[in-house]
């Protein structure tokens, strides 16, 4: 029996690569389909499940700051969902990172979303990673080069038929080291 973790290319949206990510992430969970997910039905989900006391608390409170628009008189989530909506601009994991993680977003009891760039795993900007992940949630992986965000799934196989895993029990050994690294190399930053 072969197994290891791969990186799984996938079809992208324009500058959007990280939805479309999470979008397959999501789709490969739900093995019977039953959401039939993509990029502009997360977003959809993403805008109905924001409220104003979520949004204050995402990103340390620093989102209200960042997407504040009195010049053309939108407040903080007003804009938020606007820039969503926006299929033009980029989209990244620095705005939503926190978001998905949270209960009740992408799953039940949240997730933790590990991204890796290169060789390095990325600190999540601005937060305090000691509370950031959680070991008690179930974690995904994401593969980072440039603006294209891949999901990294496990795969266990014969070389005729192969089982796929898409998110982790965080209490597996190797997730476990890598929410170890990252608390330790992210910690101060």
């Amino acid at each position: 029996i072969n197994k290891g973790y791969v990186k799984k290319g996938i079809r992208h949206k324009n500058n959007q690569s990280f939805l479309s990510c999470i979008v397959n992430i999501v789709s490969c969970i739900d093995d019977d389909n039953s959401n039939n997910i993509d990029e502009n039905k997360l977003k959809k989900i993403l805008i109905e499940k924001l409220d104003i006391s979520l949004f204050k608390s995402l990103h340390n409170g620093n989102l209200e700051n960042i997407f504040n628009d009195p010049k053309h008189n939108l407040t903080g989530i007003q804009n938020f969902k606007k820039f969503l909506n926006n299929d033009k601009i980029i989209i990244d994991h620095k705005y939503l990172w926190d978001y998905l993680q949270r209960d009740n977003i992408l799953y039940k009891s949240g997730v933790n979303i590990i991204i890796f760039d290169n060789n390095d795993i990325l600190c999540p900007f601005g937060e305090n990673i000691y509370e950031y992940y959680d070991e008690n949630k179930k974690s995904i992986l994401i593969a980072k080069t440039d603006n294209y965000y891949e999901p990294i799934y496990f795969l266990e196989g014969d070389g005729k038929s192969a089982v796929k895993k898409c998110i982790f029990n965080s209490d597996l050994l190797e997730i476990k080291k890598v929410l170890e690294i990252s608390k330790d190399g992210c910690a101060g930053k």
